[in-house]
């Protein structure tokens, strides 16, 4: 039975669709998603209402994203809408119309719910233990202090992009007068909220239109050669210099900015100053980018309400098993137990530790990923494939390290793949790519009819030569002659004989 659910979540600036699935690996897989830029903080009149006859091009994307959702057969559909239309003064007609007109059943979340699922979606797949998360919306931003990734105190501030570029802006530009009287009027709601301030130097979660803006544009400005936001790391002295640059710009200048989107560009200064009294008022330790968010939040809890208990590791390489078809998971198990029977044995040789060992850990399950592309010859396109994956577990340093080694075939290929991040890489890196991805060869080799034929192994590490002796259940042939062809690249890495014992 299919398990799948779409989430609409009607913002204040967008309006979006996300379409889940369970697997059954138990990991969600987003079928399909679509977005409309609506600013229906921009809609709110004088009498701070939402005018129920500007809501037409909203009814006609609602009844789209439905049709969207029985193309995919979803069972549920789970409509939320939050600051714009819950802060509106005729909320209930706006959700009564909009209901009717559409047939859907719109949820209009609290603050403290927005922020939750907010929460949620933004760390699931982050190893962050404690520290802050914010979600800048259009017409709210969502603020968080966790411990132990559950949340300790939340609040939302009826302050978002949309609402501070009509209020404290002139078409997108700020003077020094309204830039003052916003960070004025931020200090006053931030007076309640003791807890804000009470626990510097701990990273800070972003997620949101404007901080989603800021990172592009950082990205762009490094030659960033990663595409993901997912993980991506700002420190405090690169948001300063960012917020100077963005901040001194002209409308003309803003247009040329890279990573800057034209419906982005009259949001973009009110978003980071606001953005930016919120984080000097913080003191986080670093700023650290989720690409999830509050509809992922909200499918996670629907499906998996117990998500707190979960390995974050296993999590994450889940999300990327279930975009691979048919994966032989027993293969998978078996080259991954063998890599870790070599890795050990050669320790001797290196001075590894956990790190290192978690590499080859995922750079086995990863190894095939290559087959949604062509499952007979998988390594040719691993790591084309997953470099463009977000794995927020890791550094993206260290995901880069991760791929170059699940897709490792010869030095001289691994040394073609490093060549566009080099910069992102340190001494040793590729030594190491070169001795880890190597061990995952040979253990790929050693299970290359996928049939599992050698159950298991003994491994002995004497002066230049590593033994080992396969132990089967039936004949293993194909392994022998795959294992002689590979061996002559382990051995010129790490000097040192493969030595396959009867």
């Amino acid at each position: 039975m299919l398990q799948r659910i779409g989430i609409i979540d009607i913002g204040s600036n967008t309006i979006r669709l996300s379409i889940f699935e369970k697997t059954n690996i138990n990991t969600l897989h987003i079928l399909d998603k679509n977005k409309y830029t609506a600013r229906l903080s921009q809609r709110l009149s004088s009498n701070n209402d939402i005018p129920i006859q500007e809501l037409d091009d909203i009814v006609s994307t609602l009844l789209h994203y439905k049709n969207l959702c029985h193309l995919h057969h979803v069972a549920t559909i789970h409509t939320v809408a939050t600051a714009a239309i819950r802060n509106a003064d005729n909320t209930q007609h706006v959700k009564q119309y909009l209901e009717m007109k559409t047939g859907l059943t719109i949820d209009v979340l609290n603050g403290q719910e927005e922020a939750m699922y907010g929460f949620i979606g933004a760390t699931y797949y982050l190893p962050i233990q404690e520290g802050f998360f914010i979600d800048i919306g259009g017409g709210s931003s969502e603020l968080v202090y966790f411990r132990d990734r559950k949340i300790i105190h939340s609040t939302s501030l009826p302050f978002g992009a949309v609402n501070v570029f009509k209020k404290y802006t002139h078409q997108g530009l700020m003077t020094s007068e309204q830039q003052m009287m916003l960070k004025k009027d931020l200090e006053k709601e931030f007076s309640a909220l003791s807890w804000l301030n009470q626990h510097p130097h701990l990273p800070l979660v972003c997620i949101g239109g404007a901080t989603r803006t800021i990172c592009k544009i950082h990205q762009k400005q490094r030659k960033y050669p990663l595409k993901q936001k997912h993980g991506y790391e700002m420190t405090m002295t690169q948001i300063h210099e960012l917020h100077n640059f963005i901040t001194s710009r002209t409308e003309q200048q803003l247009s040329q900015v890279e990573g800057l989107a034209k419906d982005r560009r009259d949001l973009i200064i009110p978003g980071m100053k606001l953005f930016q009294v919120i984080y000097e008022y913080m003191q986080p330790s670093q700023l650290l980018f989720s690409e999830f968010s509050l509809r992922d939040g909200l499918a996670i809890h629907h499906f998996s309400p117990d998500y707190h208990t979960d390995d974050i590791l296993d999590r994450c390489v889940k999300r990327l098993y279930a975009k691979i078809p048919m994966v032989p998971i027993p293969h998978v198990h078996q080259v991954e137990e063998f890599a870790m029977q070599l890795f050990n044995a050669l320790c001797a040789e290196q001075a590894w530790g956990e790190q290192e060992k978690t590499y080859v850990h995922i750079a086995s399950r990863l190894s095939l990923f290559g087959a949604i592309i062509d499952p007979y010859a998988p390594k040719g396109h691993t790591f084309d494939l997953l470099i463009g994956q977000s794995f927020g577990v890791l550094s993206h340093r260290e995901w880069v390290i991760i791929c170059l080694i699940a897709s490792f075939q010869t030095k001289k290929k691994a040394m073609q793949y490093a060549q566009k991040y080099k910069n992102m890489l340190m001494d040793g890196d590729i030594d190491l790519v070169f001795r880890l991805g190597s061990i995952l060869l040979m253990s790929a080799a050693l299970d290359r009819s996928q049939k599992q034929p050698i159950t298991s192994l003994s491994t002995q590490l004497e002066e230049q030569k590593l033994i080992v002796q396969p132990h089967s259940s039936s004949n293993w042939d194909i392994e022998h002659w795959e294992v002689n062809q590979k061996r002559k690249i382990f051995e010129c890495i790490w000097n040192m004989e493969f030595h396959l014992k009867f």
